[in-house]
């Protein structure tokens, strides 16, 4: 099954490639920050200088499609060097150039419909294929290498995927309101982030409706539905291990994994939210868990240690999280 092709519809795949382009503007920048100003010369140079968001160089709106599966630094700049889905126009510019001078755009020989233009200020704009031929200066005409049509005939849709995805945007926001207050550090644990929320969150955000789980007592305090939460959330939770500088490539929320076998959704550092087949999401579980520091005892002082460029929290100070059903073997959470 091409989970790609099932999983998200045509606007979908438009809004992502819009993203992709977003980031690859994001990293451009901080090339320049780098570089005095200068530009690389081409797109996998830039991934290899400042790229952080391995995905965002593959456009769900071609053919090409993602390794299934977490690759080493090496083979992941390999694999970009081989890409054609968007086109860099960096060549001759600069950080000084004007803010609405095109720097990279999607293929339009691989690529139907409109397409996406990042331009120099950051921002990212879609066009009709005459529009942005206009804004580029070249001719566009139909893609000579188009992606095959969509078959969605072994597909089987599911509501509560779509559903769980959008719980786990609503705590990656509120993840983000914590960690502007406490200087970039994450809650100890989801029950705190509750607290913290409170009123913005509710505890049904902490429960998965792909499953089928424990229903909360009645008429509880808020300090009681946080203990309820920590006891019972159905998301592993590894934002007490990490902080918001942390790469945006680690997991900071997940599905859990012993719970299904088709898939599950991932919340990444950078706030993304990805459904991904089951071994796949293991592999980014396994990857992201043998990055982080290993917690610390529960009776451990939490230890703040800063430098000039970042703010990581070196331990977890949160209390024990009380045993569940089901827990994978190879996480600490």
């Amino acid at each position: 099954m091409n989970w790609q092709n099932c999983v998200a519809p045509d606007s979908a795949l438009v809004t992502q490639s819009v993203t992709n382009l977003r980031r690859i503007g994001f990293s451009l920048l901080l090339y320049a920050n780098d570089h005095k100003g200068k530009y690389p010369p081409d797109i996998s140079t830039l991934y290899a200088g400042a790229g952080e968001w391995f995905s965002a160089y593959f456009n769900p709106r071609t053919s090409t499609r993602l390794p299934r599966g977490e690759l080493q630094y090496y083979e992941q700049n390999a694999q970009i060097s081989t890409l054609n889905d968007y086109i860099s126009l960096f060549v001759g510019k600069n950080g000084n150039s004007p803010p609405d001078t095109p720097v990279a755009y999607e293929n339009p020989d691989r690529t139907p419909g409109p397409i996406g233009i990042v331009f120099n200020d950051g921002h990212v704009a879609t066009f009709d294929r005459a529009a942005a031929a206009t804004i580029l200066g070249m001719p566009i005409n139909d893609p000579t290498d188009p992606p095959p049509p969509r078959d969605f005939s072994n597909c089987t849709t599911n509501p509560a995927v779509p559903t769980s995805a959008n719980n786990l945007r609503r705590l990656a926001h509120a993840l983000l309101n914590y960690a502007n207050d406490n200087r970039g550090t994450y809650p100890a644990d989801p029950g705190t982030l509750y607290k913290s929320q409170y009123g913005s969150l509710s505890i049904s955000d902490f429960l998965n409706p792909r499953n089928v789980h424990a229903t909360p007592p009645p008429n509880m305090t808020v300090d009681q539905t946080a203990t309820w939460i920590n006891a019972n959330s159905d998301y592993i939770y590894f934002g007490r291990r990490m902080n918001g500088n942390s790469p945006a490539a680690f997991v900071l929320m997940a599905e859990r994994p012993d719970e299904f076998t088709d898939g599950i959704n991932l919340l990444f550092n950078d706030a993304s939210v990805e459904f991904r087949e089951l071994r796949w999401a293991t592999e980014s579980l396994d990857f992201t868990n043998a990055q982080l520091p290993p917690p610390r005892p529960a009776t451990a002082p939490l230890s703040i240690v800063t430098t000039s460029t970042s703010l990581s929290a070196t331990t977890d100070a949160s209390p024990s999280k009380p045993q569940r059903r089901h827990r994978h073997p190879h996480f600490q959470y």
